[in-house]
Parts: C-alpha cells; sequence; structure tokens
C-alpha cells in the first residue's frame, strides 16, 4: 500500500521536508495530527514585505500601504509589544527590498506566488510549494531578517532548488532583507542540486517512517523530542504524548 495514503498525506512540501530533518517528533505534531502553528509577527511581516514588493515591482503607486495593510490583516486586531516592533520593521525592510530591485521596476513584471510542484523517484506524491518571484531567467526568493547571514542558509537554498527544478530554471537567487540593509546571493542549479540532495533524503526517511508505522500515536513515540527548539511551544509539548 502507498504509505502516503495510509496516513492520509497528498503531498510534501520543502518546509515539512525540513522540519523532519531537524525535528521529526514535530513533523509527525504537524502533518500526522495535525497541529496547526499560529504564524507570528515576524511570518506577518515577511508576507507585508513581499506584499508591497510585489505591488511596487507592478507599479502601484500605494505599495506601502498595501504591505500594511497586509500585516493588519494577518493581526485581526491582536495587539502586543511583539507586534508592533514588528509593524515598525515594514517600511524599513520594504525600503531595502525596492533598493535591491530598483533596476527591475519597468515593464517587465514578475510573476508572483506561483505553484510548484516536483517529484521525487520512488516518492508517491509530489512535494509542492509556492515561489516568491519569477523572471524570465531566474526564480527570487525573498526573506526578511533582523540578522542577514554571511552566506545563504543551505535549507533555503534547497527550497530555492527545488522551485528552480520544478520551473525549469537554471538561476535564482535569495534576498535578505533587514531594516537596514540586504543582500542578494545567487544560487547556481549545481549549488541547489547539492542543497536537494537533503530533501530527497528526508522525502525517503518520511516515507520508510509512513511504512513502518501502523498510525499517528506510534509515530510519534518514536522519538524524544528536544522542547528547547523553538518550534515548541506550551501547547504542543502538552499534545505531544497525549495517547
Amino acid at each position: 500500500m502507498n504509505p502516503f495514503a495510509k496516513h492520509n498525506i497528498r503531498h510534501l512540501s520543502p518546509s515539512s521536508l525540513i522540519t523532519y530533518q531537524s525535528n521529526p517528533a514535530m513533523w509527525c505534531g504537524k502533518y500526522l495530527f495535525g497541529w496547526r502553528d499560529a504564524a507570528g509577527p515576524r511570518a506577518w511581516l515577511g508576507k507585508a514585505v513581499e506584499a508591497g514588493l510585489h505591488s511596487a515591482l507592478h507599479g502601484a503607486a500605494d505599495y506601502k500601504e498595501r504591505a500594511r495593510n497586509a500585516f493588519l490583516i494577518e493581526a485581526q486586531g491582536e495587539l502586543s509589544d511583539e507586534i508592533e516592533e514588528a509593524k515598525q520593521h515594514i517600511e524599513p525592510m520594504l525600503a531595502q527590498a525596492c533598493e535591491a530591485y530598483k533596476q527591475r521596476i519597468g515593464p517587465l513584471k514578475p510573476l508572483f506566488q506561483v505553484k510548484c510542484e516536483w517529484w521525487i523517484d520512488g516518492i508517491e506524491v509530489p512535494v509542492i510549494g509556492y515561489l516568491d518571484f519569477e523572471w524570465p531567467e531566474q526564480i527570487d526568493d525573498l526573506k526578511t531578517t533582523l540578522a542577514i547571514p554571511s552566506k545563504p542558509r543551505p535549507d533555503h537554498v534547497a527550497q530555492l532548488g527545488m522551485y528552480m527544478k520544478a520551473r525549469n530554471k537554471d538561476a535564482g537567487s535569495l534576498l535578505y532583507v533587514s531594516p537596514k540593509r540586504f543582500v542578494q546571493y545567487p544560487v547556481t542549479m549545481e549549488e541547489a542540486e547539492t542543497e536537494l540532495a537533503s530533501l530527497v533524503r528526508s522525502a525517503k526517511a518520511v516515507r520508510h517512517l509512513l511504512s513502518r508505522v501502523r498510525d499517528k500515536h506510534d509515530a510519534v513515540r518514536l522519538f524524544a523530542p528536544d522542547f528547547s527548539d523553538y518550534r515548541w511551544n506550551d501547547a504542543t509539548k502538552k499534545w505531544h504524548w497525549r495517547p
């Protein structure tokens, strides 16, 4: 029997495979038990900057307002110091993102949030993700951060590589944006292939797990989680050993 069908998993994603590599107990919770993480202000900030940049690249004069509105829609009226801090970063980060793409603003518009589907040999379900920006020659992924890394993160390269593979592109870039600066790292297909190998290994490990366990309770008890990992919160810690 198809082990993915047995556990009602219709597709994988780059983020799910990255989660399995670093925290398999959390993977079981999210993808077998159906835990839903409430995205926080940092995630809303990323979506807001992405929405504002998309609007700016398409010539919208109100791109700053669109970015702010995207954040407010996610916040849904919630108030906290963390939310206020994130909100203050929207315009500085958006300014840096627009500066990075100032040569791109013109008649040529990128595709945005394109669905990507990648099949791995021996895996019965596709890996599905949504890229940020696709140009005729390359794919770009936007990452908002308060501390820009000195080199692109391997998991980010793997995610970008999956998009490049799915869209048949030989080149891509990771744009890291902070409130004060930006850095754009080009990524070749050769570099992406190296990191994609980790997603392939993860997908095969997931398949092996699903083929060996009876159900989700059996699966989650195979792993002793490290609760210091930022992915855990009070609610999911309580869930982990629930019968």
